[in-house]
């Protein structure tokens, strides 16, 4: 397959991201580079970083809308005929892998349908409309795993907003303390900060429906009332959909079988919410991480009571992010390598080709002339991502020299500013929680993007 991000390829993200298959906007779309899609998630924001990628923007703008303002109306199942198994949906209202310009839903599904209609002694279930109802179930199934993730992401700003986010340290709801018990003996049960994400703030400032009055003091009574309201309709949302695909498979009965019902869920995992679950792990894992971040820091200046080495202690965490984040770098450039997304790398580098080549009559010599032009051009790519990649790892090596110094001198005012080998111990284990942390947020943004070069080509092929 080419792996060249195309428009269409692009307009398929952007409907997978709001869980819609419309493409009446195809040509309008820019190319863009898929490594900006969690540009900043190692700093402290509780969401991808959009503002250069316009599909990705537009996306969250109309899944923030439909969160806000406009609510999916779930669909009445009826007894299926002809009129209203094939009119039940509008073809814009499908994501493409169920669309029936593609025949993608058709070609995997078929050969469970045939098998079916050949046996069944209901006359009325014909092929079509077999296979109408087989699509009518998986867009419900498509909309519950989406409203699903909402919930997931929804209820991770509620606990982050409360206090309540289980992220370790025996603060959350009903959660276990993971530290050691050394940990817990050295020193009390982290305070759990109270974080409403900057994301969900942006979310309800942008809501036409919550008045200018609440956006201009948006305090925490605000933000818990509208996140308990949002999650009351997500929740309401789902157990239609649930009760309309019991419905549904009540009224398909037999012609339903345990491999048409697993065909449709993979379907459905695969090539509906896949990309859709990327993002919403992303948003989630970054206000884990924000939360995690935030209760080591103040616990950190709770301890050090003298305030003698935070100003060390942030320099430290500020040269380990940096360190950190350039090691990623290098790690990523060698990944899209692996996957073929190397374009971002060479950006707009382009060797042209010689203006008089294909006017050469000659088809061996044009031919011949072709093919060192093409392996020279080669040639010179693969050297070009060599020079990106070494100066991806010198710069990762100057930084990681900047924060062993910085680490030295920490330590060495530790030691300076206390002589109680508790008090020492106690600083020095927060600051070695604080590094792994820093070291976990930029390996899970690591995986993720490796994720989605895995995902992006299955979802693509459409």
């Amino acid at each position: 397959m080419d792996n060249t991000t195309t428009k269409e390829q692009i307009d398929q993200f952007n409907d997978i991201l709001h869980a819609q298959g419309d493409d009446e906007d195809v040509n309008d779309d820019e190319d863009i580079d898929f490594d900006y899609f969690f540009t900043d998630f190692d700093k402290n924001e509780e969401e991808p970083e959009s503002n250069n990628i316009p599909w990705l923007q537009s996306a969250l703008a109309a899944a923030n809308t439909a969160t806000t303002s406009k609510k999916r109306t779930p669909l009445t199942p009826t007894t299926p005929t002809a009129a209203t198994a094939l009119k039940k949906f509008k073809e814009q209202d499908l994501p493409k892998y169920l669309s029936r310009n593609i025949k993608f839903f058709e070609e995997s599904i078929m050969p469970l349908v045939v098998e079916i209609v050949t046996v069944s002694q209901d006359t009325t279930m014909t092929m079509d409309i077999l296979l109408e109802e087989f699509r009518q179930l998986a867009y419900l199934e498509h909309q519950l795993q989406i409203t699903n993730l909402d919930i997931e992401l929804w209820t991770v700003y509620l606990q982050s907003g409360t206090g309540k986010l289980n992220v370790g340290f025996g603060t959350g709801e009903n959660e276990v303390d993971e530290r050691s018990l050394l940990q817990q003996l050295q020193y009390p049960q982290p305070i759990s900060p109270c974080i409403w994400p900057d994301k969900l703030k942006t979310i309800i400032m942008d809501d036409p429906d919550v008045s200018a009055a609440d956006k201009a003091n948006l305090n925490n009574s605000i933000c818990l009332t509208y996140v308990n309201r949002m999650l009351t309709q997500f929740r309401t949302e789902y157990l239609a959909y649930e009760t309309q695909i019991k419905e549904k498979q009540q009224v398909l009965q037999a012609n339903l079988n345990k491999e048409i019902e697993q065909m449709i869920h993979t379907l459905v995992m695969d090539y509906g919410t896949a990309l859709y679950a990327i993002v919403n792990e992303g948003y989630i894992a970054a206000v884990r991480f924000t939360f995690k971040e935030q209760m080591i820091d103040s616990e950190f200046e709770r301890e050090d009571k003298m305030r003698l080495c935070i100003q060390a202690f942030r320099t430290v965490v500020k040269s380990k992010t940096a360190a950190e984040r350039a090691n990623i770098e290098v790690k990523m450039l060698k990944e899209r390598v692996v996957h073929q997304q190397i374009a971002p790398i060479l950006g707009s580098f382009q060797i042209s080709t010689p203006a008089d080549m294909q006017t050469i009559q000659d088809d061996t010599t044009r031919q011949c002339l072709t093919y060192q032009y093409e392996q020279l051009l080669q040639r010179t790519k693969s050297e070009l991502i060599v020079i990106h990649i070494r100066i991806a790892e010198a710069k990762a090596n100057e930084l990681l020299k900047q924060f062993d110094n910085d680490q030295k001198e920490f330590f060495q005012k530790l030691r300076a500013s206390y002589s109680e080998s508790s008090m020492k111990k106690t600083l020095a284990n927060l600051m070695n929680s604080r590094l792994n942390v820093i070291e976990q947020r930029l390996q899970t943004l690591l995986n993720l993007k490796v994720r989605f070069f895995v995902k992006a080509p299955t979802v693509n092929k459409f």
